[in-house]
């Protein structure tokens, strides 16, 4: 699912593109592998400013049960967008099905990680909480990158319901326990770990002086180094 498109026409290998950019705005498009059967459907938003694409992937050979799609756009200067009426529609048309919404929402609260609340960003929690959408984007991995005085952001979001095992990993939790021991391994290969460090301690200033070019290139270039040499070992 991509947003700001910038354009309407596009193409991709090996994918059918199903793309809209009304005048004046951005641009969606969600591409579907070639081998996938699917329906778009319509959303009656009103007024709202917000994009949307939402599709029903349709089950075949491969895929047991519909899966459906929302992408969805909504423009940092849109400050007070609703998404209470995109959220209920799209999770009734769903029906029950597993549904996945994801998008750039552009809307700050601290449910996922920004340290500042905002109305839309109250909107859009309400909206998924109402509707049950569990979020599965870890905002501890931001999906803009700031600057030296702008904070990473995660104005990328996803969320999922009504699918099975997106709880797993508390589940087990509950019902397993940690056993140790003792297991000999295979050290680093020292030149290997030599290049990580040396990166990890760059990526470190460059945290907080990302405008420095340098530092931007020097990390570049450990990164072709590590790829090169990995691609070394593992023959």
């Amino acid at each position: 699912m991509l947003q700001e498109t910038l354009g309407d026409a596009l193409t991709f290998p090996g994918y059918r593109v199903v793309s809209v950019r009304e005048l004046g705005k951005r641009g969606l498009a969600t591409l579907v592998a070639k081998k996938c059967s699917f329906h778009e459907h319509k959303l009656q938003l009103g007024n709202s400013k917000a994009e949307v694409i939402i599709l029903e992937i349709i089950p075949n050979s491969w895929l047991k049960n519909i899966v459906f799609f929302l992408n969805v756009y909504s423009s940092p200067s849109d400050k007070r967008q609703g998404f209470a009426s995109i959220m209920a529609k799209a999770v009734a048309l769903a029906r029950g099905a597993l549904i996945v919404v994801a998008g750039d929402f552009n809307a700050p609260n601290d449910a996922w990680g920004y340290a500042r609340q905002s109305p839309k960003g109250n909107n859009l929690l309400k909206a998924v909480s109402s509707c049950s959408l569990e979020l599965i984007t870890d905002p501890q991995y931001p999906t803009r990158i700031g600057t030296s005085v702008v904070r990473d952001t995660t104005p990328d979001l996803a969320f999922v319901k009504n699918v099975a095992g997106t709880r797993l990993k508390e589940d087990a939790n509950a019902a397993t326990k940690v056993v140790k021991t003792n297991l000999r391994v295979d050290r680093m290969d020292a030149r290997l770990e030599h290049l990580l460090e040396a990166k990890n301690s760059i990526l470190s200033r460059w945290r907080t002086q990302r405008l420095n070019r340098r530092l931007r290139k020097k990390i570049a270039q450990l990164n072709r180094e590590i790829e090169a040499y990995s691609i070394e070992l593992s023959k």
